[in-house]
């Protein structure tokens, strides 16, 4: 049940850093340069998939291992390994 919990705290804390973010900061430049690049409309579906999986990758690499090692440094190196996933994509 804490994973649950976590998972939907995670998702809400997410999302409304995410969109946030998305919206005071990405979408100015993206707008400026690649916004013919857009996706007209805007496709949910995809958008949601990416967002669960996201967070579930979030939990399997960092939270959980941290929670279950009681250890802020299992979470500082699964956070790590995550983000050097996503260089891939630079």
């Amino acid at each position: 049940m804490k994973i649950v919990i976590l998972y939907l705290v995670t998702v809400l804390i997410f999302f409304a850093s995410d969109a946030i973010g998305l919206r005071l900061l990405i979408k100015p430049v993206f707008e400026r340069h690649i916004s013919h690049l857009f996706a007209d409309p805007f496709r949910v579906v995809p958008a949601a998939i990416f967002y669960l999986g996201y967070v579930a990758g979030v939990l399997w690499f960092v939270s959980v291992p941290a929670m279950r090692a009681n250890d802020p440094v299992s979470a500082l190196l699964g956070g790590v390994a995550l983000g050097l996933l996503g260089l891939r994509y630079l």
